[in-house]
């Protein structure tokens, strides 16, 4: 996997930034309004502003909040513990060896998770049906591929990562004993894990493939007839 991901977090002192994607420090404040008139149909009306001719402040009530990145030194806006603006929370870029219609549904995921997590999750569980697909599953049925994948023989950790992504997964399609609606955070371990499975499953064989094929054709020979052998 890439390096650690800190999803942002209600308070937190530090996090990587829903606008640079930058692990840094954060400050917080509460929202204040500022108004000013503004004449319509001959009378005084307040509206929102920015004027130096500001009329009267308006302290909005506690759970109007926003943090400001360190990095960036740009805002986000919260509203009940949650992110409001910007509406998309990054997370690290899909694996390059990920298929393009897995990357696809990744990146929409990430586009959605600040509203729905368990929206979020259920696209994930299908992109991972999708890769699977791609590395020897029949895509009808989740369980029944990953159990022939552990067949055929995959790092312990892959298993439990393919597990994870699956019971979350359910759990965004199909509510359940998992609660993904208040807490993103396990949302966005999957975009990890996916990626974390695409590299054990695609990348790393690939890069094996690559070097085995750079040998020597004698010493591939060799390799074929001794394993033919066997």
């Amino acid at each position: 996997m890439s390096e650690t991901y800190y999803p942002p977090t209600y308070l937190a002192n530090q996090f990587n930034c829903s606008r640079c994607g930058v692990f840094a420090k954060q400050s917080w404040g509460n929202l204040e309004a500022e108004y000013r008139t503004k004449p319509v149909n001959g009378y005084p009306v307040s509206v929102l502003g920015r004027n130096v001719n500001v009329l009267s402040g308006q302290k909005l009530p506690d759970v109007y909040v926003s943090s400001r990145c360190e990095h960036c030194m740009k805002y986000v806006i919260w509203i009940n513990k949650q992110i409001i603006y910007p509406k998309s929370i990054i997370v690290e870029q899909p694996n390059d060896d990920m298929p393009q219609e897995v990357q696809n549904l990744y990146l929409e995921s990430a586009n959605i998770l600040s509203e729905s997590p368990r929206a979020a999750a259920a696209l994930l569980r299908l992109g991972l049906q999708l890769l699977l697909k791609e590395v020897g599953g029949k895509g009808k049925n989740i369980n029944d591929d990953i159990a022939a994948i552990i067949k055929g023989g995959v790092d312990q950790q892959v298993q439990k990562a393919l597990d994870i992504l699956r019971v979350f997964g359910n759990n965004g399609a199909h509510p359940g004993e998992i609660d993904l609606k208040e807490n993103n955070i396990k949302v966005v371990k999957m975009f990890a894990l996916l990626n974390f499975v695409t590299d054990k499953m695609i990348t790393q064989q690939k890069e094996i493939d690559t070097l085995f094929d750079g040998l020597p054709d004698t010493i591939k020979k060799q390799t074929n007839d001794r394993d033919s052998k066997e």
